[in-house]
């Protein structure tokens, strides 16, 4: 869970699908959910380590994917970006 800009918070899980997924929640500064998100990588179980607003109010969501290191970057609202699996060892 992050504080973020707008007095809310940014809370990152695990979302249950096909597998583990990493799943974000935005809620506002009284605690009502706003948006909730789930970033799967298909055929795998996710990790979700850590969540990190962006200057532009986006976030960045880090963890692991099947022993991959996986980066998913999003908007405000928490819509995709990017992404990025960094693996081997």
């Amino acid at each position: 869970m992050t504080a973020t800009a707008d007095g809310g918070f940014a809370i990152g899980g695990a979302g249950s699908g096909n597998g583990r997924d990493f799943w974000l929640v935005k809620t506002d500064a009284e605690g009502r959910e706003m948006w909730s998100r789930t970033y799967d990588r298909a055929g795998t179980d996710d990790e979700l380590r850590a969540v990190r607003q962006t200057g532009d109010g986006g976030f960045l969501l880090f963890g692991m994917s099947d022993r991959a290191a996986w980066v998913v970057r999003t908007d405000a609202q928490g819509n995709l970006l990017w992404e990025h699996v960094v693996s081997g060892t």
